[in-house]
């Protein structure tokens, strides 16, 4: 590899019109690396704050799944109440198997299964967060939580099957507190978000001035 005093050594001898081929090329590299975009670096204080506020979300959404969700009544297909004649035959899910169902719904087309939208909308919310591209995190995650809630809701209308054998069926009957969690978690971001988009322009004028 040359050394420096070696370049410029070879560059002293070359012609002079190839010498200010050279300089225009030298010049305008130099140009491009002055006004490249330099990479804006987060501030430690805003990171922490930003991982603070992510990592409580993500924990209100491992609780979700862990906790029961959804309180179903157990009916049989041919049954015209919304009741079942046992008060016992309920069934509480939990909202890992709600993610599960949720797949397997939206292959049968029904239409509580749409609320499983809220799941990969939620996970964009985090990405988009943290890369402090509040416009979109907001966005994502005002979005999980209508998504989330409507999907969810309309099962008070629409009936599930219960078992593959199509003997019984799943009537909502009451949103448990995992459910809210759920909700939440999005919530949490979107929140969070609209506040930081609220304190842009504050930063903003305060650094032009």
């Amino acid at each position: 590899m040359l050394t420096l005093n070696e370049l410029i050594a070879e560059a002293t001898a070359l012609p002079d019109a190839d010498k200010a081929i050279l300089i225009d090329k030298l010049t305008a590299s130099m140009d491009e690396q002055c006004t490249a975009p330099k990479t804006a670096t987060i501030p430690p204080a805003t990171l922490t704050k930003l991982r603070g506020f992510l990592v409580l979300s993500l924990f209100l959404y491992g609780i979700a799944l862990a906790l029961p969700c959804l309180l179903f009544n157990v009916v049989p297909t041919d049954s015209v109440g919304v009741s079942p004649s046992d008060p016992n035959d309920v069934y509480a899910m939990k909202g890992i198997e709600l993610t599960f169902f949720g797949i397997i719904g939206l292959l049968f087309l029904q239409i509580p299964a749409i609320g499983w939208f809220a799941n990969p909308l939620y996970w964009l919310c985090c990405i988009t967060f943290i890369m402090q591209r509040y416009r979109f995190s907001a966005i994502a995650g005002i979005a999980a939580v209508l998504i989330g809630f409507g999907g969810t809701f309309s099962a008070f209308w629409f009936k599930l099957p219960a078992d593959s054998g199509g003997v019984s069926e799943f009537t909502l009957n009451q949103l448990l507190l995992g459910f809210w969690l759920w909700l939440a978690a999005p919530g949490l971001i979107a929140l969070v978000s609209i506040i930081g988009l609220l304190k842009q322009p504050a930063r903003l004028s305060t650094r032009s001035d």
